[in-house]
Formats: C-alpha cells, sequence, structure tokens
C-alpha cells in the first residue's frame, strides 16, 4: 500500500477532489457541488493524502443521518489504484459510522465495477438489493450494498 494518510478534506483539496471525481466517473459531482460540501454541506468527504507530500490520490463522500452511513462516491486516483487506498479510506469511513453509532452503512455500486465489488465483498458487505438503469453513460443496473455492524460483532466473535 501506498504510504498515505486519511483526514477530513480541506478547501484546499477541492481540485484534486475535482480532478478523481471527473476521471473516476462518467456522471461526475459539478465543481460547485463539491465545494458546497466541503463548505459545510451535509456530505462529509475524508482524503487520502500521500506521505511524503501530502498530495490528494483518493476520497470517500458520505453523509450520516439517523443510524445510517450514505457512501456517496469512492475514488482514487488512477496512477494509485490498486495500492489499498480505496480500502484504507472505506475504513476510515467505516469508523466514523463506528464513532456516530450508527447500524448499517449503504452504498451503490454499478454491476460491471468487479473491482469494487470485491472490495466490498471482503469488508463484509452484502448485495441487498438492485436498482435498475440506475446509471447512465452507459446505463446500467445498481447493485445496493449493506454493511451492517451487528454482523461484524457477531463475525468476530465466532
Amino acid at each position: 500500500m501506498s504510504s498515505v494518510h486519511i483526514r477530513s478534506a480541506r478547501f484546499e483539496d477541492l481540485d484534486r477532489i475535482v480532478e478523481i471525481e471527473t476521471t473516476s466517473f462518467s456522471c461526475p459531482w459539478s465543481r460547485k457541488s463539491i465545494e458546497e460540501e466541503i463548505l459545510g454541506g451535509p456530505v462529509r468527504f475524508l482524503v487520502a493524502a500521500s506521505l511524503p507530500g501530502n498530495r490528494v490520490v483518493g476520497y470517500v463522500s458520505f453523509y450520516i443521518v439517523a443510524d445510517e452511513v450514505h457512501i456517496m462516491n469512492l475514488a482514487t486516483d488512477p496512477a494509485f489504484r490498486r495500492q489499498g487506498i480505496a480500502r484504507a479510506l472505506l475504513q476510515a469511513c467505516l469508523q466514523e459510522g463506528k464513532k456516530a453509532a450508527v447500524a448499517v452503512v449503504h452504498l451503490e455500486v454499478r454491476e460491471s465495477n468487479t473491482a469494487a465489488l470485491d472490495l466490498y465483498r471482503k469488508l463484509n458487505f452484502e448485495i441487498v438489493g438492485r436498482r435498475p438503469k440506475y446509471y447512465i453513460k452507459p446505463v446500467e443496473d445498481a447493485l445496493l450494498l449493506s454493511f451492517r455492524f451487528d454482523q461484524e460483532d457477531q463475525n468476530t466473535t465466532s
């Protein structure tokens, strides 16, 4: 794994987050939307920053509502993929959920995104549903995945 540290996003990270967003998704969030969230919206951003250099190489965006975490986006700079960065970001997001005493974490993923699906399965996310034709460019179903903290506790005690 690359040497990175996970921290909350700051305004000065905006350009790198937008760059990673636009290279990772066919329908990226606008710069304005990301900026508004970083400056105080309900969506939180954690970034993976390289050591040394503090260059943002990945991020996860999510929000917490009631007893749930909803992961919006998880992306890594293409030059830094397959180095454990997405896993570290996802684990940091799960830790944030645990600190907030949530019961479940939800996300959607393209059915064809096998790398992401492999990662989610390794971290005990389960497929719980499907959203037909959820994605555009290209049109594709989304798989709904959930991680339940009570199952994590059962898995670690059995």
